[in-house]
């Protein structure tokens, strides 16, 4: 037993966040995925640990502890401390810390293992130790998906613990554990690294992004009669939703922009028909049992592969549109997994302030549609630009 309990302390780094005076703050991180082509191994941390803020102010370095001495990381992901608190660190050339591997189901009260760094020792020197619990009630942190309440253990023991993996009765990871998001221990779900977009603006980690991809969706939950021990079956439950080749499409407007809306879907129609788009947007919310209609609209943003934008004074004027919808979408239009496209409605004065702005919007002229004198030509040449955008995209999936 203790042989194990070392061989999981193998898997876990000390992340050090260091100000500009060399003033320190720790945390815990993971190995994941390791690219030998590119030299890179991938760490898993919590986003509080890499923003933490020293007293001499917000810290600029990054540092994971190795047998070799402490190595610079780059961050490439980074979410939300408030309801994504999930970060990637890439660190080139350390090869020898351990990978863990994925989980694929859990079971309903199982013991859980979390081996991590602990600040708060009575010689005040971090140490890494591994410490048990057990898996308590599934939650919901903002509009994410699934976590975990770790129970038995006391959060305040447990300084110097965030970011370390969550492991289950076969030693591999099923999530990333949290001091900072509600009141106890919490696990988030390894899925919610679906939900983080990698800054890779040079094609370096592809192979990570595939990586995760493959990730299960949700990971399959069993009751305590379930058996335990043997190796675990891939839970094949993932994100796909069918085999269609249509290209989904997500359009997000303001309320009062509807009939337009309408318009412009009429104006694709042929295209739907031909079964080249498949098209999503919130008039289309279905009640479905246990999912909240934020669930359903997260769920469509994070999938489709072109979002459309349609720009107006309403759109602009609102925030939930701008916080979740035109922040998402960005951030998967950076990380190259959609293509985000503009769509003018109606005048707006400054919008090329907005995070869209410097995007190519249509119609090309700038000229918003409800100016155009013939209004379905303007339509018409959006839905044509769209058209364009849909046909690259099916050339790529035939290569």
């Amino acid at each position: 037993m203790q042989q194990k309990k070392d061989a999981l302390l193998s898997t876990v780094r000390i992340i050090g966040v260091v100000s500009p005076d060399n003033e320190m703050t720790l945390g815990t991180g993971f190995a994941l995925h390791r690219d030998e082509q590119q030299s890179y191994t991938y760490i898993v941390t919590c986003a509080h640990v890499i923003e933490a803020e020293t007293s001499k102010g917000k810290a600029e370095k990054i540092r994971v502890d190795s047998l070799y001495g402490k190595r610079d990381a780059e961050i490439i992901s980074i979410g939300s401390r408030i309801d994504l608190d999930l970060a990637i660190l890439a660190v080139e050339n350390l090869n020898n810390l351990p990978l863990l591997s994925p989980s694929s189901h859990i079971t309903e009260k199982m013991p859980v293992k979390i081996p991590g760094t602990q600040l708060i020792t009575e010689a005040k020197i971090p140490k890494t130790e591994t410490v048990e619990g057990h898996l308590g009630k599934t939650i919901r942190l903002g509009r994410w998906r699934e976590s975990w309440i770790i129970e038995q253990l006391d959060r305040k023991e447990l300084q110097g613990y965030s970011g370390s993996p969550a492991i289950d009765l076969n030693d591999n990871v099923f999530g990333i554990v949290s001091t900072e998001q509600g009141e106890g221990c919490i696990a988030l779900s390894l899925s919610v690294l679906k939900d983080l977009s990698i800054k890779d603006g040079e094609q370096k980690h592809t192979s990570l992004n595939q990586f995760i991809s493959q990730l299960p969706g949700n990971i399959t939950s069993k009751s305590d009669g379930a058996e335990q021990g043997k190796k675990p079956v891939m839970d094949t439950t993932s994100s796909s939703s069918g085999t269609t080749d249509a290209i989904e499409v997500f359009f997000s407007y303001a309320e009062n922009d509807k009939n337009m809306l309408k318009e412009l879907l009429k104006q694709m129609s042929i295209l739907k028909r031909l079964n080249y788009v498949n098209d999503w947007y919130e008039g289309m919310l279905a009640p479905t049992a246990g999912q909240i209609p934020t669930e359903q609209v997260m769920q469509h943003l994070n999938s489709a592969k072109i979002i459309i934008l349609l720009i107006s004074p309403d759109y602009m004027y609102s925030e939930e549109l701008n916080s979740i919808h035109v922040e998402r979408a960005m951030q998967r239009h950076l990380s190259g997994e959609a293509t985000v496209i503009p769509v003018l409605l109606r005048s707006i004065d400054y919008w090329k302030e907005a995070p869209f702005g410097k995007l190519l919007a249509i119609p090309r002229n700038g000229k918003p549609i409800n100016k155009w004198s013939d209004k379905d030509e303007a339509l018409a040449e959006v839905a044509k630009e769209i058209r364009g955008v849909v046909n690259n995209l099916r050339q790529k999936k035939a290569h």
